[in-house]
């Protein structure tokens, strides 16, 4: 009867340790490792949205939108980008709920607590899924809901209660009302959906599974609600077509009519390359030291190490998909297939989808591919799970009965917890591209541009980077006497449709009224040479100003070293340049920045300045930036 006792408590204590420990270890760490502030991109444009209570981009993502803007109403406020980090926070804690579902899910699949935690913390430190945790993005919220669908259907099948056909119906109608991708889990629902009749001892609640399905569809009732918020439908309002249009993502085919498809074309093949590196750095291996060696075999083993250790655990899931256990046989092959599924769909996508939503012009494929790695850490418990329970089945170490430090109860949970030891630090180099704390270049970069910008004057942005600005004025109150005009944008003059470049030349010459103009890319050079020989541009520090005069005047303040430090660039200057790792979100910004430094050298050249130490600055800083950016493995175009 002791023996008995001791061997329930010892099951209770590594249940509970690792449930517990599935999401109190990556909260922690994603506490520690949150942007500081706004980030730029899509992350950018879901904080000023969540502000606003206004509508991002297609398709409106309503069941986000509104879960965002409920928790920003908490009273959490930390240092001055309180608002910035408390949406950060809200992808914090969904991502940690999704690695406790997670650990719930695999415990029910594979029967084994350490390999559950063991692969809920390798899916938690993932690289791409950790970096999307510390910002303000929509995946932490679909990947809970894809979880949950798994949950739902491990409940039913495994466990026989017919209330997982429910929760797994409402997590998928609820994806639905979130991220489109939680489609490709429909051919894995339907063969692993349970259908002979009296497989439940209770009557299935088919009521309650048709409702699950159909009724989170109602949040896409607050897209115009959204939509009425949004600066882009204030004077035009938010009609039928635009819904239809932001629903089905067909504004994606008008956003990309203003790209070049000879610059930044992205092909199937591409998509495939870029696949097989998402999943070759996700689970840790890169920058691994290798000690130094001197003999040839051992040279030729460090040179396979470094190379393909990163390749070590991906195929650890991968052959893990065919050790399910028999009754789980299904379960592998689907989330097998599901995976296979997914790189496939986004192959397809990059030609050009029916919904109108035209790939061809995406530099990464990461954020796609997310729910990859779920089915990956799926793997990779099954292939732990006989060791597992092997290890933890224990009630010694080495046979040394009797004389164990540790409790004999407690010896399985000792072992659990070596075993989760191997992914953690399998992982650890990712917080070199994860850890979001020192990531403050793009928001000081508009920081900076926006105080230098004349009184009243007008502002042209590029791209995404345009909400880090938006954020900036609406937020943080900083100078919001500016006007943001965000480039490529057309004019309609007539019947026709000016392209980006004659709507900016044409914007500039009709309604400026005088107010100075501030670009902050140096592309604007191509609009300004269209309003004549009047007019030119200005190198004011980092940015662009439009002059009426001849540019051959002197207009550039000379003799400034550190013409970069007193715009207080933090973890930019070539003191702490060393710390920071350019990731997919800055990479575009941080791009244009290189170039733009490249440019403002040359153009100082071309106009007749003298090579004094501002010049010499601008180029050291653009050869340590190009240097920095070029450390990133981000793929920075088609065939790279």
């Amino acid at each position: 009867m002791k023996q008995k006792n001791e061997n329930n408590g010892g099951t209770q204590f590594i249940e509970a340790v690792g449930t517990h420990v599935s999401w109190l270890l990556p909260l922690i760490i994603y506490v520690n490792t949150i942007a500081p502030c706004v980030m730029v991109g899509d992350a950018g444009e879901f904080t000023v949205a969540a502000y606003r209570f206004s509508l991002p981009h297609a398709p409106g993502y309503p069941l986000y939108m509104l879960l965002l803007k409920l928790w920003t109403l908490l009273p959490l406020n930390f240092g001055p980008d309180f608002f910035a980090v408390k949406c950060n926070l809200f992808s914090v804690v969904a991502m940690s709920i999704m690695c406790a579902l997670f650990y719930r899910l695999a415990r029910v699949l594979t029967g084994s607590a350490s390999a559950s935690l063991a692969a809920t913390i390798l899916l938690a430190f993932s690289r791409t899924l950790w970096k999307f945790a510390v910002v303000t993005e929509v995946y932490g919220l679909h990947l809970l809901l894809i979880v949950l669908v798994l949950l739902g259907l491990a409940i039913a099948r495994e466990g026989k209660k017919s209330i997982g056909l429910v929760i797994a119906a409402f997590a998928f109608g609820l994806g639905l009302a979130h991220h489109h991708t939680i489609l490709v889990l429909i051919p894995m629902m339907f063969f692993l959906w349970p259908k002979h009749k009296g497989f439940f001892k209770k009557p299935v609640p088919v009521a309650g599974i048709v409702a699950g399905f159909i009724l989170p569809l109602a949040f896409y009732f607050f897209v115009p609600i959204l939509g009425s918020y949004s600066p882009l439908y204030s004077e035009k309002g938010f009609t039928m077509r635009d819904f239809i249009s932001t629903v089905t993502r067909q504004e994606f085919r008008e956003r990309a009519d203003w790209q070049n498809p000879d610059v930044q074309s992205v092909g199937p093949a591409d998509t495939i390359s870029r696949s097989m590196r998402y999943l070759s750095k996700q689970f840790g291996g890169r920058d691994m030291a290798i000690p130094a060696v001197t003999a040839p075999v051992l040279d030729h083993m460090k040179y396979f190490l470094s190379r393909f250790f990163k390749w070590i655990i991906p195929l650890m899931c991968i052959i893990g998909w065919f050790f399910a256990p028999p009754g789980k046989r299904a379960w592998g092959f689907w989330a097998a297939a599901t995976a296979c599924m997914l790189i496939i769909a986004v192959c397809f996508f990059s030609r050009g989808s029916p919904l109108g939503m035209p790939f061809n012009y995406l530099r990464s494929v990461d954020e796609f591919l997310l729910p990859v790695n779920i089915f990956m850490c799926l793997g990779f418990a099954w292939l732990m799970a006989p060791l597992g329970n092997s290890l933890t089945s224990r009630k010694d170490v080495g046979g040394t009965e009797g004389q164990n430090i540790i409790p004999t109860e407690y010896i399985p949970t000792a072992i659990m917890l070596l075993l989760c030891v191997i992914p953690f630090f399998a992982s650890r180099t990712n917080s070199l591209y994860s850890d979001m704390t020192h990531h403050t270049f793009a928001q000081d970069q508009a920081r900076n541009v926006l105080n230098q910008t004349p009184f009243n004057g007008v502002l042209v942005v590029s791209g995404d980077e345009s909400f880090m600005y938006e954020y900036l004025q609406e937020v943080r109150k900083i100078r919001p006497d500016v006007e943001l005009l965000v480039y490529p944008f057309g004019i309609q003059v007539g019947n026709e449709v000016l392209d980006p470049t004659e709507s900016l030349a044409y914007y500039l010459s009709t309604q400026l009224n005088e107010r100075e103009c501030v670009f902050t890319f140096g592309d604007s050079a191509a609009a300004v040479e269209r309003l004549g020989s009047s007019a030119g541009l200005r190198l004011d520090g980092i940015a662009f100003t439009l002059i009426t005069h001849e540019i051959g005047e002197p207009s550039f303040t000379t003799g400034d070293p550190d013409i970069w430090r007193s715009y207080q660039l933090r973890n930019l200057d070539p003191g702490t340049l060393s710390g920071l790792v350019v990731d997919d979100f800055e990479y575009e910004v941080f791009d244009r920045y290189v170039n733009g430094l490249r440019a403002s050298v040359a153009w100082l050249d071309d106009n007749g300045f003298r090579p004094d130490e501002s010049r010499v600055a601008l180029a050291q800083m653009a050869d340590e930036l190009e240097r920095k950016k070029n450390q990133t493995d981000y793929p920075r175009g088609p065939g790279h």
